[in-house]
Order: structure tokens, then C-alpha cells, then sequence
């Protein structure tokens, strides 16, 4: 039931403006007393049913949009200093199998940076993505919802267009969860992640993984 509501709070048709979430939320409480602020609370309630940034702190910021404006710039927060982030040109990178089989070794990186993913001595980090029950709806919305306004939320688009390139097979998706990247909490049958494929032909003109693409592509170039 618990799950029900939370994939129906975070899809993209249904996002309520925050000032009102946050009106009704102050309506809802008799005393002030020892009450959460919103943003906390949000984290709280959301922790069990993301993608795996699950020790994000609330962002003191300008106010969200909605609910899933809210956990993108939490998401955004949680990676913005990467020391990692080379912005440019995308260009193109071998598939997940493709770079097993050519000797890069893939590893799982830190849980509390999901976009920071590095290339470094043979070795590709990739932070674990989590699959809840409602992991298929919240990646849906949470890329659909960027991909509104890209330029604005350009490391978030980036990190899609790095899933979407690496993951293009079933095997893809099979050798990043014997690697442990994809941890699929939920057990459920999680192959679109191959199938659900975009085109992200002039998404993104700001693409912060340029040099990791870079190194990728020259690593298996030189075998």
C-alpha cells in the first residue's frame, strides 16, 4: 500500500506546487513542537523507495517546484562536488559487456554520490542504483521530468545518457548486477532497463562525463 502511494506521489502528472504541500502540511499538525520541517520529513518518508541516494540531507535552497523537483535537486546536491565532472562534447562509449570483455574492471562506488562515476586505473565506479518496487516509475519520471528542462538540470540528464549507453542489452544489464551496481531489492523482472531506450540525439550540449567518455574511449581504442 505504502509503495502504491509513493510511486503515485512522484509521478510527474500528479505533482502538487510545494507552497500547497507545505500549507497543508502546517494545516495537518496541532502544535509546532518538535515537528519535522517538510524537506526532512520528504527524506524521511522517501528513504525506503529511491534509487539509492538514501543519506541525502534536505537542501537548504530555493524552495522546490513539487515533490520530484525536490528530489532532483537532492540528487544534484548529493553530487555537486565531484571533483570528477568534466563538461563538453558527448561522444560515444562502449556498452557494459562491451567494456567487461575489453579488461575494464567495474565496480561498485560510494552510495551517497549516485552520479559521481570515475574511470581510473582499468577500473569503472558506478555508484549502486537500488531498485525498489518502484523503481521503474521513479526512473521514468524522475528523467522525464528532466528532460524538460535539460539545460537547467544538466548532471542529472547526463547520468541518464550514461545509463542508456552503457545499458543496451540484457547482458548489460546482467554484468552490472553481478558486478553489483544494479541491486534489484524488489526482485522484480527488471529488463527495461535494456528496453527502455531514448533518444538523446541533442539533449544535452553540456554533458559532465565528456572526459570519462574521453578515457573510455581511448582505453578501448588502444587494446
Amino acid at each position: 500500500m505504502l509503495t502504491a502511494i509513493s510511486t503515485d506521489l512522484l509521478l510527474l502528472e500528479n505533482q502538487l506546487p510545494w507552497r500547497v504541500l507545505n500549507s497543508l502540511f502546517h494545516l495537518t499538525s496541532d502544535s509546532e513542537a518538535g515537528k519535522l520541517p517538510l524537506t526532512e520529513l520528504t527524506l524521511k518518508y522517501f528513504k525506503g523507495c529511491t534509487l539509492g541516494w538514501s543519506d541525502l540531507h534536505a537542501i537548504n535552497a530555493a524552495l522546490p517546484q513539487h515533490l520530484l523537483n525536490f528530489l532532483c535537486n537532492c540528487l544534484h546536491e548529493s553530487s555537486a562536488e565531484s571533483e570528477t565532472q568534466n563538461y563538453g562534447k558527448r561522444t560515444s562509449i562502449p556498452s557494459a559487456i562491451e567494456l567487461d570483455q575489453h579488461g575494464v574492471h567495474i565496480s561498485p562506488g560510494s552510495d551517497y554520490h549516485m552520479c559521481k562515476v570515475t574511470f581510473c586505473n582499468e577500473v569503472l565506479t558506478i555508484p549502486p542504483v537500488i531498485i525498489h518496487e518502484n523503481g521503474e516509475s521513479l526512473f521514468r519520471n524522475l528523467r522525464a521530468y528532466a528532460q524538460l528542462e535539460p539545460s537547467n538540470k544538466s548532471e542529472l540528464i547526463s547520468y541518464f545518457v550514461l545509463l542508456n549507453d552503457l545499458i543496451r542489452c540484457d547482458e548489460d544489464v546482467e554484468i552490472l548486477i553481478r558486478r553489483n551496481i544494479i541491486r534489484n531489492v524488489a526482485a522484480d523482472d527488471i529488463r527495461w532497463f535494456a528496453e527502455d531506450r531514448f533518444n538523446t540525439v541533442g539533449l544535452i550540449n553540456n554533458f559532465s562525463y565528456s572526459g570519462l567518455y574521453r578515457f573510455l574511449d581511448e582505453f578501448h581504442y588502444a587494446l
